[in-house]
């Protein structure tokens, strides 16, 4: 943040190598108090070649354990389990405060710092409140780190003191569950702010803390708009939640005419986002609006109101956020809460267009080429924006990807000729999968099954599932009669489409294996995906994830659709992950196991094979020569 402000990330020169390792809070400190003290260092070595990288650098043992101890980064290593992932610590954050350099940035780089940090505490408290409170409590000297302090303990007492409304009614297995703290926070800083985010993890509980947030700001009428699959009462939908939470609520759904009967206090429109894109929808919304107070309006799954291109705004963006405005103009006190586990997809455009959705203000000041500062600087609105809680998952996840030859369809694909769909080429290699999927179905009998594509793909697994014993149904965009059957046990394999990977909950109890057929196209989708599965309430202590990799050698070189399309993934992981997180391209750690990932990762799908070059365009033309 403090080489962004001072312009140093875009210099080149002699100090660039030295900068961009600095940045990576890995560089060893002794080495810089040396340099400090005009004494040979590393820093010198990196001032005489600027190309130097610190991943490149062979460092000697003694200077490696020195970087492990004296990290900056704020992370620290679980005492119990040396491999588990580091986590934030309270003190940490407050520590890093601490500091000469903290004080001497600008303004606008001293107020990220600072919600960056408190951000950090919060993450802590999720995960666990006593410890949190505890080090919140004892650490923090500067007057930096002691505002972070009062301002998070102000919070956080105004979160747990947060007064439940009555008819609250939410239950698990027949007993009253709580909110827990993330949930009451966001109610909070709603009531208190009116425009938020909830960025957190897949599973976490963002529906509750919408419906939750609804009722402590005493709302009268709010919309909700999500995705299809996730209106009503079948499923896990808006409808069905918002009565198991506050059963005095009067619930209408997709239509922007409701008739409203009078009855209820409190009152909640579920729009799918289909809605926004019919021939009439302006016309209708306008209406709407004349005649309806809103209060609330909560945006699920915001990035489906994507702006891929700055000049291209679609129907469905243009007119969610015209509601918006013309909403907040009636009513100045309307609140506006986005969700997504996943908010950032393509390109910082389209998180560009959220923050700017949510808080009805432009930001020119967002460049949106996909580098480094300006990911970090998405990263930094929406860090101020809202909040993001990633829940800790007991189950340990591995991915698995299995080579598959395609040789013997080669000539049907170079059948296809050059102006194929991706679905026709899908349908070939699914056929090439098949074998593979069968085989692990032998190794765990419920198992989710993803294809992206459905058009005669579902059929062609659905036969050669159900003909190799298996009792299998679908939950796609034309069918959904498989998701209750399956969830009770009735079913060995579920098929499912683009459908299941939004909003579904309850697989998770049934099922820890899931086969990718056919990949979505975005990381954020394949992310939404394994959430299915891998997530709180998963009952096994293991979820394996099954890619078939489709291959073939041509003239010596390996020619593979699928490890190009996970190539894609993982790019957009990194701009994702840099913009939503903070990170760096390409380093998650992994979870366990050979060919396994951690949450973020398909690190069986980038893995180097030498000599392969597999993803060029000269083997992809070639496959098709």
């Amino acid at each position: 943040m403090i080489f962004q402000q001072s312009g140093l990330l875009h210099r080149g020169g002699k100090a660039k190598g030295f900068v961009k390792a600095l940045t990576t809070g890995r560089f060893p400190k002794k080495e810089l108090e040396k340099f400090l003290e005009g004494q040979a260092s590393l820093v010198d070595e990196f001032l005489d070649d600027s190309d130097l990288a610190l991943e490149d650098h062979v460092l000697d043992d003694e200077r490696l354990d020195e970087r492990r101890e004296e990290s900056s980064s704020g992370l620290e290593e679980s005492d119990a389990d040396e491999s588990a992932l580091p986590q934030v610590r309270t003190r940490k954050a407050l520590e890093a405060l601490d500091t000469p350099v903290v004080a001497s940035t600008d303004a606008e780089a001293a107020e990220f710092l600072l919600a960056s940090a408190k951000a950090k505490i919060w993450s802590h408290a999720y995960r666990d409140e006593s410890e949190a409170i505890s080090e919140c409590e004892k650490f923090g000297e500067s007057a930096y780190s002691e505002r972070v302090r009062a301002e998070f303990l102000e919070e956080y007492q105004a979160a747990s003191e947060l007064t439940i409304p009555d008819g609250y009614s939410f239950t698990i297995e027949g007993e009253i569950r709580q909110p827990n703290l993330m949930q009451k926070h966001v109610a909070v800083k709603v009531r208190d702010h009116r425009r938020y985010g909830n960025w957190s993890g897949t599973g976490a509980g963002k529906t509750l803390s919408a419906i939750l947030a609804t009722r402590v700001v005493e709302a009268s009428l709010t919309v909700v708009c999500c995705p299809n699959a996730v209106v009503g009462d079948a499923g896990d939908g808006w409808a069905r939640e918002i009565r198991r939470v506050f059963p005095d609520s009067e619930i209408i759904t997709k239509t922007l005419k409701p008739a409203w009967s009078g009855w209820g206090r409190h009152r909640y429109l579920v729009l799918n986002y289909e809605q926004f894109q019919q021939p009439y929808s302006e016309t209708v919304l306008k209406k709407f609006l004349e005649v309806n107070d809103v209060d609330f309006i909560v945006i699920d799954e915001i990035h489906f109101t994507k702006q891929r291109h700055a000049d291209q705004m679609s129907q469905r963006k243009r007119l969610v956020q015209a509601m918006i405005s013309t909403a907040s103009k009636s009513n100045p006190q309307l609140c506006v809460l986005g969700m997504s586990a996943t908010p950032v997809i393509n390109n910082l455009q389209e998180g560009r267009s959220l923050v700017e959705m949510i808080s009805e203000v432009e930001h020119e000041d967002l460049d949106v080429r996909p580098t480094a500062p300006n990911c970090m600087r998405l990263h930094q609105k929406l860090v101020s924006l809202g909040t993001r809680w990633r829940p800790t998952y007991e189950a340990v996840l591995e991915t698995e990807t299995v080579d598959v030859d395609c040789s013997e369809y080669l000539d049907a694909v170079r059948a296809l000729g050059k102006n194929h769909s991706p679905l026709d080429l899908e349908k070939i290699l699914t056929r090439a999968r098949l074998p593979v999927i069968l085989n692990r179905l032998s190794h765990q009998r419920q198992t989710l099954v993803y294809t992206h594509y459905v058009q005669e793909i579902d059929r062609i697994l659905y036969e050669a599932i159900r003909s190799a014993g298996y009792r299998v149904d679908f939950y796609t965009g034309e069918s959904k009669a498989g998701l209750n059957a399956f969830k009770e046990g009735r079913l060995d394999v579920l098929i499912g489409s683009s459908a299941v990977g939004t909003g579904i909950d309850g697989i998770q109890h049934c099922c820890n294996q899931l086969i990718i057929n056919v990949l979505p196209w975005t990381h954020s989708e394949y992310e939404q995906l394994i959430g299915r599965v891998w997530r709180q309430g998963q009952t096994e202590d293991k979820v394996r994830v099954v890619i078939p990799v489709t291959y073939a050698d041509i003239n010596g070189s390996r020619w593979s659709y699928c490890d190009s399309k996970l190539q894609r993934i993982r790019y957009k992981k990194s701009i994702a992950d840099a913009a939503v997180d903070g990170g760096r391209a390409g380093g998650q750690p992994s979870q366990s196991g050979t060919g396994s990932t951690g949450h973020h990762g398909v690190v069986g799908a980038t893995r180097t094979r030498a000599g392969h070059g597999y993803h060029s365009q000269e083997n992809c033309r070639a496959a098709f020569r």
